[in-house]
């Protein structure tokens, strides 16, 4: 991921000075309608952060005393950041960095687009000034002649009683191997549920094959582990949780 430095911003923005590039201005659009400008800090491009969000249906508060944005929905989306502070927190996760800080220009926050897309989950093309957001497309598989309606009923019992299970035990468990590793974060994969970004700070109850708790550092890409979820999952991809424990396997 490209990152940029934003040498003076929060300085700049307190005393009035123009940090932003004077380009003509991008047109922002999501799902089909225009909502509002993008603006050009650095190289890069920030969308209004209030207005996308809103466009998505996710709520938006400000809370002025430290500058802080949150955006929820009511259920697991939980997202917060702060002016000139790149770090950007979802459900309560360790705070992860992007292109930049989100700024604040004539009274309105902005966030640079890969946080705008990660976060929130969207798609973005630009094409003649415009940015254009969408969610993605979800891949369905048209039905075959081959399945009956026998295969089917049981299909629905056999996915109904795994929901049944997992709401039973409040947490959603599942066994594969760690495929990539970062300082503060592993890629989990399993043959459900594909690649999932997992966070490995912020509490994360860490173990070894006997019990013995553990430091993430000695976690090894090849590993199989047993984790188990958050409630919360990002719409990106692939998606980011803050799991509850993860326990090496033999």
């Amino acid at each position: 991921m490209r990152k940029y430095v934003l040498t003076g911003l929060v300085l700049a923005v307190l005393m009035g000075g123009s940090v932003f590039a004077d380009e003509a201005a991008k047109q922002v659009v999501l799902n089909g309608e225009g909502v509002g400008e993008a603006i050009v800090c650095e190289g890069v491009d920030y969308v209004p952060a209030r207005a996308v969000a809103e466009a998505c249906g996710l709520n938006v508060e400000w809370i002025g005393e430290t500058k802080t944005v949150v955006l929820t929905n009511g259920g697991p989306i939980y997202i917060t950041f702060s002016i000139g502070e790149n770090g950007y927190t979802f459900a309560k996760t360790a705070p992860m960095k992007y292109s930049g800080a989100p700024v604040l220009e004539n009274a309105t926050t902005f966030i640079p687009v890969d946080a705008a897309t990660e976060l929130l989950g969207l798609e973005m093309t630009e094409a003649d000034g415009t940015l254009t957001f969408a969610a993605p497309e979800e891949e369905t598989e048209e039905p075959t002649e081959e399945a009956t309606a026998d295969e089917t009923q049981a299909e629905g019992e056999e996915a109904t009683e795994e929901a049944t299970e997992e709401a039973a035990e409040g947490s959603v468990v599942r066994t594969g191997v760690i495929s990539d590793k970062s300082d503060d974060e592993i890629i989990f994969t399993d043959s459900e549920r594909g690649d999932v970004r997992l966070t490995t700070g912020g509490g994360v109850i860490i173990k070894d094959k006997d019990g013995k708790m553990i430091s993430a550092d000695e976690l090894e890409v090849g590993m199989n582990v047993e984790v188990v979820f958050g409630p919360a999952m990002t719409m990106s991809l692939p998606p980011l949780n803050n799991p509850a424990s993860i326990t090496v396997v033999e």
